[in-house]
Formats: C-alpha cells, sequence, structure tokens
C-alpha cells in the first residue's frame, strides 16, 4: 500500500499553482487585523480582546473564535502585549475556524510564534510540527482547529485555491498519535462525504476501515481515502507508541519524579481537602496537590484511594499531580486527616500541601486598594506573619478585625511559603483539642469522625445546648451523622468544638 499512497505535498502540487493564493495575517500588527493594538503591558491595557461576533479578517481568510464557555474572561481569546512583541492567544477549551470569503479552498495553513508548536487538533489534514512553528496540509472549505494549550501566534499564512475540490481530505486519526500507557481505541475519519478509507498496521496489506480499531501495542499506522470521481487523498502517517506504566510506591516516590513523567501511586493515599480542581492528599511519605480534571469525583477528609495515577506538573516550583481521571475511583472511608496545630512561624517550615490550622491569628489584605489582588493577604499570630492566599471557592477571607482559627493548606510559589485557607473560625468559637493523646474528633461534611483511644461515651451538644447524641462508642473509628453547625463534642474526658459543613 507504501507504493500506492501519495505524499501530502505530492497532492497539493497537483492542484493547479497557478490558481493558489497565498494570504498572511500578522498577529503582531493588530491594527492590520481590524483591533487596536494593545499599548499597556499590565491590566486592561495590555490585551485587546477578539470580537467573537467579527472574529479576524484578512484578505480572503476569515478566522472565526470561540472562547470557552462562551465566556470573556482571562481565558478569552485576544492580541496580547508580552516583554518582546504584540501576539495573538487562544487558550485550552476555545477553537478556531478558518474560512474564506470568496469560495476558495484551504490547502495550507503555516503558524510562526513562541507557543504553536503543540496545542491544535485540526478536524481535517495532517499539522507536522517544527521549532516554534507549525504547518497543517489538506483540502478543506473550512478547517477547524480545538485548542488544547495556550498558543502564542506571530503569524499566519493561509494557502488557498479556487475551484471546486478535486481531491479527497487527507483521513484524521483520533487520538493523535503519541506515546500512551494503555491500549488506544483509534477512530479514522473523513471531511470529505462519502469517502472509504483504507489503512495498513505496521506496513501491512491494506485494510478497509469500518470500525475503531483497538492498538495494544507500538503500531505504525498509514492512511488514505478515496473517492469515485477524486483524486485520492494524501497519506498520514501516525505512531502509537505502547509503553508499560511506570509505578512508585509512595507520594514521596512520586514528588522525585522529574517533569513530565507519567507514574502510577500504588500504594494507598488519603484525601485531606477538595475543592473543584484542587485535591489535597497524604500518605505515610509526604503530601500532594492534585490539581486537574477530576470528572465527577469528588472526596471528603479520610477518604482512601489505591492506585491514582499522573503527570508530574510544577507550578511555582512546587511538584503536583495532572491526574488521569479514570484512575481515580470509587474511595473507601479510613481514618481522617487531623490538622496540625502550628504558629505561623512554624507553618513556613511544614511540608507544603499538609494540613494545618494557626490559632489566634489576624488577617490583613496585602493589596486593599487593588481589586485584582484582593485573593493576597496575610495572616498574623504571636510568632509572626506569613502570606496567605484565597484559592479556594469555598474559603472567603474575612472582613472584620476579628481574632481566628485557621485551617489551611501549606503551600510555596518561587521558594516563599504561602497558605491556602480552608476555613476561618472566630477563635471565640476556637476549635479546641482537635487531637488529644491517642483520641482524635474531626468534623467532615454532615458528621463528626472520632477516632477513639478506648470505648468510651461520647456527648455531642450543639450550639443551643441541645444533646444532639449521647451513646456508647468503641474504640477506634467512629462516625455521628449530624446537620451542618457548631458543635461540643465530649469523649470520656476530652472536649473538642468543631464545625461541620
Amino acid at each position: 500500500m507504501k507504493k500506492i499512497l501519495l505524499s501530502i505535498m505530492m497532492v497539493v502540487a497537483g492542484i493547479s499553482a497557478a490558481s493558489a493564493t497565498t494570504t498572511t495575517l500578522n498577529c503582531q500588527d493588530p491594527t492590520s487585523l481590524g483591533y487596536v493594538a494593545p499599548t499597556g503591558t499590565k491590566g486592561d491595557a495590555q490585551f485587546t480582546l477578539i470580537d467573537v461576533a467579527k472574529g479576524i479578517v484578512a484578505g480572503n481568510i476569515k478566522i472565526t473564535v470561540t472562547n470557552k464557555d462562551g465566556a470573556l474572561n482571562s481565558n478569552s481569546a485576544k492580541f496580547w502585549n508580552g516583554t518582546s512583541n504584540i501576539d495573538f492567544r487562544a487558550y485550552n477549551g476555545g477553537s478556531l475556524t478558518f474560512s474564506t470569503t470568496n469560495g476558495e479552498n484551504i490547502t495550507k495553513i503555516e503558524f510562526a510564534g513562541n507557543k504553536v508548536v503543540t496545542g491544535m487538533t485540526f478536524d481535517s489534514g495532517v499539522y507536522t510540527p517544527g521549532t516554534k512553528a507549525g504547518s497543517w496540509d489538506g483540502m478543506a472549505a473550512t478547517v477547524g482547529i480545538t485548542v488544547t494549550a495556550t498558543l502564542n501566534i506571530n503569524t499566519i499564512t493561509v494557502t488557498t485555491v479556487g475551484g471546486a475540490i478535486t481531491t479527497v481530505a487527507i483521513p484524521v486519526l483520533t487520538p493523535k498519535g503519541g506515546t500512551y500507557y494503555e491500549p488506544q481505541t483509534v477512530s479514522m475519519s473523513c471531511a470529505t462525504e462519502g469517502a472509504d478509507i483504507k489503512y495498513t498496521l505496521d506496513g501491512g496489506d491494506p485494510i478497509a476501515y469500518t470500525a475503531p480499531i483497538v492498538v495494544s501495542k507500538t503500531t505504525t499506522i498509514m492512511a488514505q481515502a478515496s473517492k469515485k470521481g477524486l483524486t485520492d487523498s494524501g497519506t498520514i502517517e501516525t505512531i502509537y507508541t505502547i509503553l508499560p506504566l511506570p509505578e512508585v510506591a509512595n507520594i514521596a516516590a512520586f514528588n522525585a519524579l522529574p517533569k513530565g513523567d507519567i507514574a502510577k501511586i500504588t500504594g494507598a493515599v488519603t484525601a485531606i481537602f477538595q475543592d473543584g480542581r484542587y485535591l489535597f492528599m497524604n500518605d505515610a511519605s509526604g503530601s500532594l496537590q492534585v490539581y486537574g480534571d477530576l470528572g465527577t469525583a469528588a472526596y471528603t477528609n479520610g477518604d482512601v484511594l489505591s492506585g491514582i495515577t499522573g503527570t508530574v506538573g510544577e507550578y511555582g516550583g512546587v511538584k503536583q499531580m495532572v491526574p488521569v481521571v479514570e484512575s481515580f475511583g470509587t474511595a473507601t472511608k479510613g481514618t481522617s486527616v487531623v490538622a496540625k496545630v502550628v504558629t505561623s512561624a512554624e507553618a513556613k517550615t511544614v511540608e507544603v500541601n499538609s494540613y494545618i490550622i494557626i490559632k489566634n491569628a489576624t488577617i490583613a489584605r496585602t493589596f486593599p486598594d487593588d481589586p485584582k489582588k484582593a485573593k493576597n493577604f496575610t495572616v498574623t499570630d504571636a510568632a509572626g506573619t506569613i502570606d496567605a492566599y484565597s484559592r479556594f471557592t469555598s474559603s472567603v477571607i474575612p472582613t472584620d478585625a476579628t481574632t481566628y482559627d485557621i485551617f489551611a493548606i501549606t503551600n510555596a510559589y518561587n521558594g516563599a511559603a504561602q497558605i491556602f485557607p480552608v476555613e476561618f473560625i472566630a477563635s471565640s468559637l476556637g476549635v479546641d483539642d482537635i487531637e488529644t493523646g491517642s483520641t482524635s474528633i474531626v468534623a467532615v461534611n454532615g458528621a463528626i469522625n472520632i477516632n477513639a483511644e478506648k470505648a468510651s461515651e461520647v456527648l455531642v451538644v450543639d450550639a443551643a445546648g441541645k444533646v444532639v447524641a449521647q451513646k456508647a462508642i468503641v474504640a477506634g473509628e467512629n462516625t455521628i451523622e449530624v446537620a451542618g453547625g457548631f458543635y461540643i463534642v465530649k469523649v470520656a474526658n476530652k472536649v473538642a468544638k468543631v464545625i461541620v459543613k
């Protein structure tokens, strides 16, 4: 089949070169594309948003832009004034659609810029990345692009030809080729309606494509499409590398891996706190932040998971896991993670992503007059001050001068210690004796978890003084379900004040 497959360049060359039109969009000069060039390097003056109703038009080329969720925000497509030049930026979750205003067909799109090698998935044709550049080849009236990572584009050059389409579009393989750690189900499609696709596996005999195929070992797929009355498409050659999934025993071993590696943690890990895309976990070896799409998976303090898998990421110098969502399944209930009581000074030396509580602390905005930095503040107790950032939607920074007991996750940014508050509790309601001896009393969503040193009597009283629960409990784990609110919990001669959400 290799002998009968035509190369992309041969197909493009076979189209009447004389009728080809080349249009270059200079994204470093937004005025040439009908937009005001941003003149500042900070705030709103640093960018000009793309008008999604207008798009970008130059010569016979139009680019239609769609932003993620249709919203206008920091991840909207824009012209951005950076440190060295202005460029066009589009972000993960958005899309770009190229079309012509005169009915011609697109045969080539060339991109140049700082971030164009990856970040684009095309609905037809073949994309070949280069060094700070990339080139799409095909034949289509419209070319759709799904943006999968931030794009920084300086110039776009589009080649079009007139007349009816005479060549079948090059097939598209989904998912894209690359390195995977489990078998992949590969589907093939062609933008030319009614076209037939034939493919080979590792240079074998041609096979007619009728349904998705499973690739369970490293395989090279070559595919070509044909339709009666049209010239056969060019070929697409894609390599799927299937490797065994690397494994590590615990969180410490995962955090020791270099950025970009992928691994499965074979040992059990325990959830500390989750807020949307943020999930914090620990085991006996250390603590870990998982950041990314977890689908519908939701965990509470004490939930235990095994076999979680992800890629080693890094933000602000701190390692984190970018999750493989399928590995985050149903959890079993384990021992709740108790917040460690520390001072602001001690919090700076605690391992990042640890669960702590700083008692009797006051709060001050770091930039009180700058609404764009409203999430930055400081926490001060008798031992000193530590920077804090309101990372989670579940915690709102208090605006009064009350002294608070602050539950938080330790973190750092470029080496500077900081905390991410989870909850603020007025010190007048203080959370005392969270852990006394070997008995722990912890509030979780909708319940109070008690890990009792020995069989005991428990008494739970609400803020109004009403007895909510009074019963015998066994040594070890016990759960008492209660409505959200403030409670005093007495286990034998040990007392704690907790707030249940």
